[in-house]
């Protein structure tokens, strides 16, 4: 390492075009294999990770389908506490809804604490697996693949990629699979207690959904800059720390400086317009969920005030 580092700080331009070549043909290489594209193929290579702890994936559904059925449960609670209680002034009924409202909070909040362990729990589980497998892979490649592959890049894929899978081997397919539940649970109580105010609530749900795409391909591509950056900062990092000695020795230390602050000037950018994005996504759904709300309580105070059938409970809910 140390002998071709001193090529490099004798031969500056030689080094620089040697660090994009090596970036350039790692990613044409990931790119001919359709490593960028999260396909059902890539999908079905991680989930074999989760293969040996099935059953408790499988258990991880159950409460995770329980804690979704109590969290729509709620309102339901609530239109009935209004409607069939309060309204009427009936006490004792009034405190046995309470009593369901509290016993399903409580619910909830244990399932979620059982959901979200036993999910860590094997997604930890499944990293370990996967970070023994990449790095007994690396062990297994010839001299040549370290020659022309950045060790910084080696510990990026081993550190920070590896603990990016993180979430979807522990609470991605889980949660995502949860939420899918939750909201079967929620369209049925909404159509349930009133179809029409339903309907309005949905409405806005092309637009939400058009957001989250537009999100989704964008803040990828983002993604993939800024791990392309971390990698780069990572092999310079630890290529001048090994041979800082050579870089002091040729007193190239200005120079090295401001290659160090081009690329940490490149991983910045990256991730200050991976937050521009999070920054316009999360105010929208914001901002159509208020349009939803607010479509709800003018449909339905008009609906109310004009005499029909919808009553108080059911709006509040």
């Amino acid at each position: 390492m140390v002998r071709s580092f001193s090529l490099d700080v004798v031969t500056t331009p030689v080094r620089s075009l040697s660090d994009d070549a090596a970036d350039e043909h790692i990613d044409e290489e990931e790119e001919r294999r359709g490593v960028h594209s999260f396909d059902g193929q890539l999908l079905r290579r991680i989930a074999q990770y989760l293969k040996p702890y099935l059953g408790w994936v499988v258990l991880a559904l159950a409460i995770t389908l329980g804690a979704s059925f109590l969290g729509p449960l709620r309102p339901a609670l609530v239109q009935r506490g209004i409607d069939n209680y309060i309204v009427v002034g009936d006490l004792e009924g009034l405190q046995r809804i309470i009593l369901y409202l509290a016993l399903a909070l409580l619910g909830e909040g244990l399932l979620k604490f059982a959901e979200n362990y036993l999910t860590q729990y094997i997604g930890q589980q499944a990293i370990y697996d996967l970070r023994t497998d990449i790095f007994r892979h690396v062990q297994d490649q010839p001299l040549s693949f370290f020659d022309r592959t950045p060790i910084g890049r080696l510990i990026t894929r081993t550190t920070s990629d590896v603990e990016a899978l993180s979430d979807v081997l522990s609470s991605g397919l889980i949660v995502a699979l949860g939420d899918l539940f939750k909201l079967f649970f929620i369209a049925y109580f909404m159509f349930t207690l009133n179809w029409v105010l339903a309907v309005v609530t949905l409405m806005v749900m092309p637009l939400m959904v058009w957001v989250t795409f537009w999100f989704r391909n964008n803040v990828r591509e983002q993604y993939r800059e800024t791990r392309k950056q971390v990698s780069r900062l990572n092999s310079f990092i630890q290529e001048h720390v090994t041979g800082m000695h050579i870089v002091q020795l040729f007193n190239r230390e200005d120079e090295e400086m401001d290659r160090f602050e081009g690329i940490n000037d490149e991983h910045r950018a990256a991730h200050l317009k991976t937050i521009f994005y999070y920054a316009i996504f999360w105010p929208s759904i914001e901002f159509i969920s208020t349009i939803a709300l607010a479509a709800v309580l003018w449909f339905g105070g008009l609906r109310a005030m004009a005499g029909s059938a919808l009553t108080l409970g059911v709006l509040v809910a």
